[in-house]
């Protein structure tokens, strides 16, 4: 299994960069690696970054409360994973 993660600079924001990213990381993840599961952590108030997941076919898994620790303040997380048989069913779609 294989956690991804990310952080962009504001103006880089909407830009497709992190979905393009976490694309690239998938398909190295799951053929040159060999891995089963990628998953990966989302605060639940970055709508944004649950999108790009959500849009590259993880589901939601689960919601963690107060895991995380964010300018002084306990925050929620949202868990997301992809496995390898869902990821290599999108690329066959996608084709």
């Amino acid at each position: 299994e294989l956690e991804v993660g990310y952080c962009l600079a504001r103006e880089a924001w909407g830009k497709g960069i992190a979905k393009e990213a976490v694309g690239a990381l998938l398909e190295l993840a799951f053929t040159a690696l060999g891995k089963h599961r990628v998953f990966g952590f989302v605060d639940t108030e970055n709508p944004a970054s649950a999108g790009v997941l959500k849009a590259l076919g993880f589901r939601l898994e689960g919601h963690l409360r107060k895991d995380s620790k964010i300018h002084g303040q306990w925050r929620d997380s949202l868990l997301f994973a992809l496995l390898e048989e869902e990821w290599r069913e999108r690329v066959r779609q996608s084709a």
